[in-house]
């Protein structure tokens, strides 16, 4: 069965995970992490995004983001 649509924020506020397959260690080390964060600061520019909160983990990453873009927050370009 298909997943729903997702709904959008009224607020922009989003909760985003990001996981590791099978639960395998998706952060090794510190410069894992550092890269991670490296890519999220582009895209930030990019998207019009801004990271409230996050809490890395060596399988996953949640982030409290707000979408200050015209795009909901989930949709790819174009």
């Amino acid at each position: 069965m298909p997943r729903k649509k997702r709904e959008e924020s009224p607020t922009g506020v989003y909760h985003w995970i990001v996981r590791g397959m099978n639960k395998r260690k998706t952060f090794h080390d510190r410069e894992d992490g550092g890269q991670f964060f490296n890519l999220v600061k582009e895209y930030q520019k990019e998207n019009g995004i801004l990271i409230y909160h996050y809490c890395l983990m060596t399988n996953h990453v949640h982030m409290l983001v707000w979408v200050t873009g015209r795009r909901p927050a989930g949709r790819g370009k174009g």
